[in-house]
């Protein structure tokens, strides 16, 4: 099976881009990497993680393909996948660590786990904010009381955050998710995973918000469709012609010069057997 990475328009602005090396995770061994319109020049590193990435020269008026062909199972998480990068999506202020102890009772991992996700779930409704949380601060923020506006981004992170100020090891992971009715869908949805002694690797937190389906639960498709991680954290950096580039998360191409730097190209995903 594979998933394929296009544009939603041809590419307006020639430039230096970057593209996702996709992850093996427990759920997607990636058995190859195909390129249509686009030759990658090479293959960098962030420099603030183990994140790779596809470094390409893309002209006005490409199409680019990258075709993934994975098996969906067999993976396993590269070895840096929970090492935080140190960025401020990745650090639990004060007061939210303060938050987190409060809401959620001690005990083991299997009954910690599952209550954070829920603690999340029932802070947040589902919505876009001006800018994410954490975005203009130096870490990621406590709620307060009132009931926050979030999405994926802001109930994933924060969610990593506060695992990790429980003494668990947390990963944001971004991807394709391609709803079942639409073979066609932008990439850019969020989910988490996590290792710990006795509980459920993944949560999708914020469907089970955005659609109502009630106490959060472990399945990772709770809206019928698919998924594939393209790229693991955020607050990425990449060393670009104009020197070093932050990205939110490596969810497609993004540009490393000129008016791209650091913008995302509208990226569009599919499945295909």
């Amino acid at each position: 099976m594979h998933f394929d990475l296009t544009l939603d328009a041809p590419v307006a602005q020639a430039g230096t881009y970057i593209a996702p090396v996709a992850p093996d995770t427990p759920d997607q061994h990636v058995l190859a990497t195909e390129f249509e319109g686009m030759a990658p020049l090479a293959m960098i590193r962030a420099t603030n993680s183990g994140q790779m990435a596809w470094l390409c020269r893309l002209e006005a008026g490409a199409t680019p393909r990258i075709r993934y062909r994975f098996a969906a199972e067999g993976g396993d998480w590269p070895a840096w996948a929970f090492h935080p990068a140190g960025t401020r999506f990745d650090i639990a202020s004060p007061a939210l660590a303060a938050e987190v102890a409060e809401g959620v009772p001690p005990g083991p991992p299997s009954q910690r786990v599952p209550a954070l996700a829920q603690w999340v779930a029932d802070r947040f409704q589902y919505g876009k904010r001006p800018v994410y949380l954490g975005d203009d601060l130096d870490a990621m923020p406590a709620l307060g009381c009132d009931l926050a506006t979030g999405t994926c981004v802001d109930m994933h992170t924060l969610a990593v955050a506060a695992l990790r100020t429980m003494g668990i090891e947390a990963v944001y992971v971004i991807g394709g998710f391609v709803y079942a009715e639409k073979p066609d869908y932008p990439t850019g949805h969020c989910w988490l995973n996590l290792r710990a002694v006795g509980a459920a690797h993944h949560y999708d937190i914020s469907h089970h918000v955005e659609y109502g389906l009630g106490p959060v639960t472990t399945a990772l498709n709770p809206k019928p469709g698919r998924r594939f991680a393209l790229g693991l954290g955020r607050g990425l950096r990449f060393a670009g012609p104009e020197g070093e580039v932050e990205i939110p998360s490596m969810s497609g191409w993004f540009g490393l010069e000129g008016a791209t730097k650091g913008t995302k190209l509208k990226t569009m995903g599919r499945f295909g057997a």
